[in-house]
């Protein structure tokens, strides 16, 4: 009988894809480290939410420091000015007026775009309860253990990579700022 239980275990297990010979030894152990790694995988995918919800935080903060600022310059910088000074004789001062007044636009757009990307909702992989069904329920505990580890790995593999792209995203936008923010010095300062 006993040999018909682990035959069984061995079956489950070469569905997986896995093989056989090295799992089902691992498996009819109960000594196996299939929870410690399943634990590891569900900490990683909580720990990718939070950089996430990190990510959005200091976009936010930027974007609100961001307008504050847009609304200064518009004053001080009008569009209208920056223009004008192309119609005017070109001297060395007139250009980098000219120069700093379209940075500081191109800029702001830049900036902005940045960061409503970086906040920008997007569709990520996550553990699908509605798939749970009663002969999910039902199956042996380490096989469902196994099907749940390899669906949070594709989930943190997922967030990995869209948390990988708002983190540069962040950083362009923080670059963007930097710059938008020394040509309005360098603006106002002639």
């Amino acid at each position: 009988m006993a040999k018909r239980g682990n035959k069984k275990r061995e079956d489950d297990l070469a569905t997986l894809d896995q093989p056989a010979s090295s799992t089902s030894k691992e498996f009819a152990d109960t000594n196996t480290a299939i929870i410690e790694y399943f634990e590891s995988i569900r900490h990683e995918y909580d720990c990718q939410a939070e950089q996430k919800t990190s990510f959005e935080n200091r976009s936010g903060i930027l974007l609100s420091f961001f307008g504050v600022m847009f609304v200064y310059l518009m004053d001080k910088v009008p569009i209208k000015d920056v223009i004008a000074l192309s119609n005017t004789p070109l001297t060395f001062v007139t250009l980098l007026k000219i120069l700093s007044g379209a940075m500081i636009y191109l800029g702001f757009v830049g900036t902005f775009v940045l960061l409503l990307l970086t906040i920008a909702v997007q569709k990520q992989k996550v553990f699908d309860v509605k798939k749970i069904n009663n002969t999910m329920l039902e199956e042996d505990r380490y096989k469902a253990l196994v099907r749940l580890s390899m669906s949070y790995q594709d989930a943190v593999n997922n967030r990995v990579l869209l948390n990988d792209r708002r983190g540069w995203l962040l950083k362009l936008a923080q670059y963007s700022f930097i710059v938008t923010f020394f040509a309005a010095a360098l603006y106002l300062s002639l």
